[in-house]
This record gives structure tokens, C-alpha cells and sequence, in this order.
């Protein structure tokens, strides 16, 4: 019994994390053909049948433990109780930047994260820190990687809306002696696939010391990379960096850079994706059963402050929900950084909490409707969809399903693909009207 014949596809996120407790090394990443991380067995080796390590660590599967329970185990007490539905728990919240405006430029928000974490370094709290590099020439153009200096960890400032895995990394973790203890960054599925492994991996449980989250709506798939790529005229890429800034321009249209040639960088805006985003095409299909925004079983949660005051900053600020007094005191020392009510921090993410938390109540119907078995999520917290916002929840879902197989079949031409989704566009439409009359009923009655 393992995941490749209990976790479906759909419900992989492909954070690696089973094939690295794996007892008989019978378990590998692979990317062929889906267009993200998946799991395959390896021929050769054997699946011992009373073995269920795996499906303990997998952050979709119903043996592991949800975030509540997580949470209570690793912050109750820390944190006095002190916990929100929507965030889970807090010890302190914190709203601001870095002093370093050149760096702060070249970070996705405030580059607190950034920060944190070369200083954690720094000052030997860790021996390295395990987070998400770019990486030129062919793809992934993202790996995870084991960071040792300050510099290592500053060259990975920014974001990565590519799909990735941190199988090898781990591993490196559990193998390498002279790593006596680290931090590792991940969206809210790999921090609970963290915390699982350490759960079953001794090593992992002793080396360890903090898990640094980043909130997240969604993930995309290494084929959103190609069709941006391809959209924009660029037969062939090098290297991709998203969340880039320019001076005048609100970091909420936010730009992402493409090398076709090493000095030769393309630069669009999130405006000319914004729909592609919006509509969920291309994005990792175990996303939509994911009831986790603010990472609840990390340390620390950083995030982007969408708040009305910062609207028009084109250096971008950082939000942090710290759940470890270290990690808070250290954040504090910054003179840039102040406390902020737990209450803006969540207003600061409404769009994500809506889109994910109350899409969950009808994408688990759905998923059950394709054969899938997700496991049980807390909907008992979450509003469910009206009537009205249901069409335009259920033509998403359909079209991050479906997104992958249409641009294989379109031969990987924009145009093709633009000619083959067109099909969709009178559903979104009809979709996207209901909601808006469902938007004016509500402020009306």
C-alpha cells in the first residue's frame, strides 16, 4: 500500500516528500508527460505491504493528520490559544519592509522572508536553509536547493509560480552530517509534508529546527512557464523570474522577466495574464482540495500586504504571522517593522480565502464526481458558494483540469490553444455575469 496506487494524480501536489521515507527507495519524482512532479515506483525494488510511511507524510492523504490538530501540537501553548479559523494560530502579526531599498526592489514584497532567513544563517541559529532557487538553461527553472551562506539565500529572493519538488533536498538534509540543523521554506501542502516526515524520519526530526511558510491560492504547473513563454513570441526559454518590480509601477501589477538569450530579458506585466490566472488554467490539480492559505503548521507565514494603504507602493510591504517567539523577536529588531492587527492581515488575503475556502465546498462534489477521494476538509468553517457563484466555481475547476490535456493536444501552439479553448469562453461568460449579479443582490439585501 503506498501512494502511486491510494493517491491518485490529481491529488498529488508533488512536494517529494514520500519517496525520502521510503524505506526500500522504492519511490521516485518524475515529470514526464504531466507537465508538474509526480510519483512513480521504481522497477527493481519492493513495497513492503504492511509499509504505510508514505501516505503518513502525503499532505493529501487522509492518514495524516489536518492542520487543527497540527496546529494545537506545535503553537497551543506558545501562542496562548490565540487562534483564528481563517489563519489558524498567531503569536504576533507584523506588517513592513526591509531597510535596504535595492533589495527590497529585488524581492517579491517587503523581503522580510529574505531577510529572516539569511539572518538565521548568519548567525549560526542554522546550518543551511532549504528554499526554491531559479535556474538557468534548460528546465525546471526552479529546484529546491540547500543554501549554506547569506548570499546563496539572497540569490533566491522572489517567487516561483513553478511547479517544484523537494525530494533530493531532503534527502541532501538527512544524509549530509555536517548539516546539524536547518530551515526550509514552502508553500502550505509541502510545510505539512514537512512536518509529517519529520514525524516518521529521525534525521529530518533532529535537523529540522523551522518551517517558513508562504501563503498560497494556487500553484501552476511547468506548462503555465511554456504557455507564457509561448504567448509572448519565444520559441525557446533560459531562464524565467517572476515578481519583478520597476519604480513607478504598483508592485500589484507585478512583472515577470524572460531570457530567450542570456543578456536579452522580455518583460510583461500581470495584467496580460491576470485572466489565465483568474480562470485556473494550468494550475496543479491537488490545489483545488487544499483549505490551507496561511501555512498553518509553520513557524512564520509571509505574504504580500493587499491592503488599500500599500495599493499604489511600488516597492511592495511584507505581512508575517509568527508563531514562534525567536522568529518574532528577530523580526522585530527591524525598525521597518511594526505589529498589525490580525484582523488586516487576514483582509489582506479576502480574495485568496474566498476563492479557496468557499470554491473547496463545491470542487470536493466535483471531485468526488471524477473518481477522486480527497480527504475530509474542514467545511464545516467555510461558507458554501451561493447558487449563483457556482457555475463560474465549476467551469475554474473544469478548466484546471482539462487546461494541460488542451495544450498537448494544440501541439503546444498559442494559437492553437487559443482556438481550442475558445469553447469555454461562453460558459465563463455566463459564469462570470452570475457572479456579478450575485455580488450586487448581496450589497443590495
Amino acid at each position: 500500500m503506498n501512494v502511486v496506487s491510494n493517491i491518485k494524480p490529481d491529488l498529488c501536489v508533488g512536494c517529494g516528500a514520500c519517496t525520502v521515507v521510503c524505506p526500500s527507495h522504492h519511490l521516485s519524482m518524475t515529470s514526464e508527460g504531466i507537465g508538474r512532479w509526480g510519483v512513480i515506483e521504481n522497477n527493481g525494488t519492493k513495497c513492503p505491504e504492511s509499509c504505510n510511511l508514505c501516505l503518513r507524510v502525503c499532505p493529501f492523504s487522509d492518514l495524516s493528520d489536518n492542520e487543527d490538530t497540527w496546529g494545537r501540537k506545535l503553537f497551543a501553548t506558545g501562542c496562548e490559544n490565540r487562534s483564528r479559523p481563517e489563519c489558524g494560530f498567531w503569536l504576533e502579526t507584523l506588517c513592513g519592509h526591509i531597510p535596504d531599498e535595492e533589495a527590497r526592489m529585488g524581492s517579491a514584497s517587503g523581503g522580510l522572508a529574505t531577510w529572516l532567513l539569511a539572518r538565521l544563517v548568519a548567525d549560526r541559529t542554522v546550518d543551511a536553509v532549504v528554499t526554491v532557487s531559479p535556474r538557468q538553461g534548460n528546465a525546471p527553472y526552479f529546484v529546491y536547493q540547500v543554501c549554506s551562506t547569506p548570499d546563496e539565500i539572497r540569490r533566491c529572493a522572489g517567487s516561483a509560480y513553478y511547479a517544484t519538488h523537494m525530494a533530493d533536498a531532503l534527502r541532501q538534509v538527512a544524509d549530509d552530517k555536517a548539516l546539524r540543523s536547518v530551515a526550509i521554506v514552502g508553500l502550505p501542502c509541502f510545510c505539512k509534508a514537512i512536518r509529517n516526515a519529520c514525524v516518521v524520519h529521525a534525521r529530518l526530526r533532529q535537523k529540522v529546527k523551522y518551517v517558513i511558510g508562504l501563503t498560497c491560492g494556487q500553484q501552476k504547473t511547468h506548462t503555465f512557464t511554456e504557455y507564457i513563454a509561448a504567448k509572448n513570441n519565444l520559441q525557446s526559454l533560459r531562464a524565467i523570474r517572476f515578481r519583478t518590480k520597476k519604480r513607478g509601477r504598483p508592485n500589484a501589477n507585478y512583472g515577470i522577466k524572460l531570457w530567450q538569450e542570456e543578456n536579452a530579458a522580455h518583460e510583461i506585466t500581470f495584467n496580460s495574464y491576470a485572466k489565465e490566472w483568474s480562470f485556473r488554467l494550468f494550475t496543479v490539480p491537488a490545489c483545488n482540495f487544499c483549505d490551507d492559505i496561511f501555512a498553518e503548521t509553520a513557524d512564520a507565514v509571509f505574504m504580500d500586504a493587499w491592503l488599500p494603504e500599500f495599493g499604489q507602493s511600488d516597492k511592495g510591504e511584507s505581512l508575517v504571522i509568527v508563531r514562534t517567539q525567536t522568529l518574532a523577536n528577530l523580526l522585530s529588531e527591524l525598525p521597518t517593522v511594526q505589529p498589525i492587527k490580525v484582523d488586516r492581515v487576514i483582509e489582506s488575503q479576502l480574495s485568496v480565502i474566498s476563492n479557496k475556502r468557499r470554491s473547496i465546498v463545491e470542487h470536493l462534489k466535483l471531485g468526488r464526481r471524477r473518481g477522486l477521494t480527497p480527504p475530509p476538509k474542514r467545511t464545516h468553517l467555510f461558507q458554501a458558494p451561493d447558487l449563483l457563484e457556482r457555475p463560474l466555481i465549476r467551469t475554474k475547476f473544469a478548466l484546471s483540469c482539462v487546461s494541460e490535456q488542451l495544450w498537448a493536444d494544440s501541439g503546444r501552439s498559442y494559437p492553437a490553444f487559443c482556438h481550442r479553448i475558445s469553447a469555454w469562453r461562453w460558459r465563463l461568460f455566463i459564469g462570470l455575469g452570475l457572479n456579478k449579479i450575485n455580488s450586487i443582490l448581496e450589497k443590495t439585501f
